[in-house]
């Protein structure tokens, strides 16, 4: 088999600007995302199977924008694909979904080789709740998926700082729990109020007049340059270059 060979492009339907890394299966297959191309832009998933002549590509599922604003099906993923049991592909797109904030999906092959596409969890627009996931899923032993997710949290006037969430399957669905949201500032602890602050001041009042001292330095010495030169110009013109030397 030839590694290096050209590989065989999806057509019309390939997509573009791969991201997130790839998966394989034990055959050697594989799988990856694309945030845009296929047939409305929005990304798509592939797979790369390696041949005698080289790699083919296909294209496994296309996001497509069949209804309405919203891609129900989500749009532009932003991560790769973890494999679960039964060689189900499990991944979440940055955009789409019935709230916009994206989906977390999972795509199970047939015996005839297609895939179907099932929308797990549309991550809302709500305080507390994660947006935009953008990391590969981690499958944990009791089947619960976990990731991140680029905004959201408590910080709702800020679009929040992200999240770490878990989505957990229930008999009526998935379910997700929101496990850590970033607050990207230092919060102010009841145990900082007794922190001496004055040695703080002190220092920087004293970096302050150190730098004001510099200051004033440097300009008096740069003036003395300045009046040694004049005074080397006025004694050049009035006594002359050869009185200059022999003194």
């Amino acid at each position: 088999m030839d590694d290096d060979g050209p590989p065989r492009s999806a057509g019309d339907n390939d997509g573009a600007y791969p991201n997130g890394g790839l998966a394989m299966d034990r055959t050697g297959v594989l799988y990856g995302t694309t945030s845009g191309g296929g047939k409305d832009g929005l990304g798509t998933v592939f797979k790369l199977t390696p041949t005698d002549h080289g790699w083919e590509e296909s294209v496994i599922q296309t996001f497509r924008q069949l209804d309405g604003s919203n891609c129900f099906g989500g749009c532009l993923p932003m991560a790769g694909l973890t494999f679960g049991t039964g060689g189900t592909l499990y991944g979440t797109t940055g955009g789409g979904g019935k709230f916009g904030g994206g989906v977390g999906f999972s795509l199970t092959p047939s015996v005839s080789g297609e895939w179907s596409e099932q929308v797990l969890y549309h991550f809302k627009r709500e305080v507390g709740d994660g947006q935009v996931p953008n990391s590969r899923l981690v499958v944990g032993e009791s089947g619960a998926l976990y990731g991140t997710t680029k905004s959201g949290g408590d910080k709702p006037d800020m679009n929040g700082f992200g999240t770490v969430f878990k989505l957990v399957p229930t008999p009526t669905g998935w379910r997700e729990v929101v496990l850590h949201c970033f607050t990207g500032i230092r919060r102010w602890r009841k145990a900082d109020r007794n922190i001496d602050t004055r040695r703080f001041r002190k220092r920087a009042w004293h970096d302050r007049r150190w730098r004001k001292e510099r200051c004033v330095q440097r300009r008096y010495s740069i003036q003395d340059r300045c009046r040694g030169h004049v005074r080397k110009l006025i004694r050049g013109r009035l006594l002359g270059p050869s009185q200059i030397r022999e003194r």
